[in-house]
């Protein structure tokens, strides 16, 4: 049985692709924030979007891939902090209408 860490916080899939969201409040250590992004890389999600729900989120969120050397130009992706709930899910529709 997987843990809650094991966990992708968000799945959208189509038949040929698929794409992972990782919703980061801040309360995670570096390394933790690292091993959430590089999990789903592994699980060969097509992108990764991590989430920050603060300017605190993100700033960890951005230390955290450059302390740990990832590459986040390639399949890695940060959705900008502040935003709603209404403004977030109506991005995410249009993101994973994308796709």
């Amino acid at each position: 049985m997987k843990t809650k860490n094991e966990l992708t916080d968000l799945i959208a899939e189509k038949p040929c692709q698929k794409i992972a969201f990782e919703i980061e409040t801040g309360k995670n250590s570096l390394a933790q924030i690292a091993k959430n992004l590089l999990k789903n890389l592994k699980a060969r999600y097509d992108r990764v979007y991590a989430i920050p729900t603060s300017e605190k989120a993100y700033k960890k969120v951005l230390e955290a891939l450059d302390k740990y050397h990832l590459n986040y130009e390639s399949k890695i992706k940060i959705i900008k902090p502040y935003l709603t709930i209404f403004c977030l899910i109506r991005y995410l529709f249009i993101l994973i209408n994308r796709f």
